[in-house]
């Protein structure tokens, strides 16, 4: 663990002194490149005008390798699509990769992320709980002008015997939620999402994803290159970039829709029982017998977050995870709450694991004044507290555990 904290702290010292090479050198006039700026998770603004985005920041790690700054043109992807064509902007980010645009723009060696493409659907004109894209006959359907989507789907849902009004818009995904709420269109398809616009009256469904590349002014060649040549040191020195760029602004989609099958289950299953451990994230109240804390505050999320169906829970307070564990095994309860996150665990007792809820730091008390924790040590933990217990046997494998 030493080792890794020592290289970890060696590559963060060795990318700032990198790096420190770069925005040290004065940038000159001439590296100023004009990026196309259109509303979505790539590029957005704040109140106060300040600039953010998964783009935005990734092409602002960039600029520390080649010393560009940018000037943002604003419009819509399509407008600035054929901007980039014309030679009028440099850099258009967000752009999938298609044969047909080879002989117009020059596209960066390696994708920066991958784009969505989204259906977003207005509760009160269409019947969400159809799970197939049945629920779009008759509807009228809208499209940002100039995407590729426009003829693909047309077609696409001719060939299923769907018949739905496709029209090309040009505005906004603010402008679009509007004009689904007004009536004018019932369904919007778009691979830029801002789910700030549509609230619970809206339905939104993934449909697939498609690598995320920057392109470049054709007539020059030289920005791709110092491009291809920054996103290679930016997998060496800062490997995690996407990954954290991609946590921070392409939220899970929240309001989605439960499929046929799922709601059948469900409706034959009754309530989600949940078993928890008392007194640990959640507690039960000694007078209305409701169950208190972290538990309850996420099963008021999660039972609303379906746009089509509420889900229903029942709660259950245990004393120990081996409690749990044993009403688990016999059929009493569906899920248990807290529970350590490790696949061998899952393997080994035949359980399936949700995606991480929440992090809890795992502390040591101790009265030596010097602690080496690759020593062998003898430690106390509270009896039935498995979760500690494994993550001690994973990590410190040669620590003597004593339950007390």
């Amino acid at each position: 663990m030493r080792n890794k904290i020592q290289k970890l702290l060696l590559t963060s010292l060795t990318l700032f002194i990198f790096i420190s090479l770069f925005i040290s050198v004065p940038v000159k006039a001439e590296n100023t490149l004009k990026v196309g700026w259109y509303e979505g998770e790539e590029f957005q603004e704040g109140n106060d005008g300040e600039r953010y985005g998964y783009s935005y920041d990734y092409l602002q790690e960039v600029s520390y390798y080649t010393g560009w700054t940018y000037e943002y043109v604003k419009g819509s992807w399509a407008e600035l699509y054929e901007m980039i064509c014309d030679g009028e902007i440099d850099i258009l980010c967000g752009t999938t990769y298609r044969e047909n645009r080879l002989d117009r723009v020059l596209y960066a060696a390696k994708p920066i992320g991958t784009l969505g493409s989204y259906i977003i659907s207005v509760n009160e004109r269409v019947d969400n709980k159809i799970s197939s894209l049945k629920f779009l006959d008759g509807k009228i359907v809208g499209l940002a002008e100039g995407s590729f989507q426009l003829t693909i789907w047309e077609a696409y849902l001719n060939k299923l015997g769907i018949h739905a009004t496709m029209i090309p818009l040009k505005c906004s995904n603010k402008e679009a939620a509007s004009k689904m709420k007004n009536g004018e269109i019932d369904v919007y398809m778009t691979s830029v999402l801002v789910d700030e616009y549509f609230d619970s009256a809206f339905t939104i469904r993934k449909l697939s994803e498609d690598d995320n590349y920057v392109v470049f002014n054709k007539d020059k060649p030289e920005l791709k290159e110092g491009f291809d040549s920054a996103v290679s040191k930016i997998k060496q020195f800062h490997p995690y970039l996407q990954d954290e760029l991609r946590s921070r602004y392409y939220t899970p989609i929240i309001n989605s829709v439960v499929t046929d099958e799922q709601s059948a289950w469900l409706a034959a299953h009754g309530p989600i029982r949940v078993a928890y451990l008392n007194g640990d994230l959640a507690e039960e109240n000694a007078i209305s017998r409701e169950v208190t804390g972290v538990l309850a505050d996420y099963l008021a999320y999660a039972k609303g977050s379906l746009s089509n169906l509420e889900i229903k829970f029942e709660t259950r307070a245990y004393d120990s995870v081996y409690d749990m564990r044993d009403a688990l095994n016999k059929g009493e309860v569906d899920v248990l709450f807290p529970f350590v996150r490790s696949l061998y665990l899952g393997e080994e007792f035949g359980y399936m694991f949700s995606s991480e809820l929440l992090s809890i730091p795992m502390m040591a008390i101790t009265d030596q004044s010097k602690f080496n924790e690759t020593e062998v040590h003898t430690v106390a933990v509270l009896k039935g507290d498995v979760a500690t217990k494994w993550y001690l046997n994973e990590r410190y494998p040669n620590w003597k555990i004593v339950e007390f």
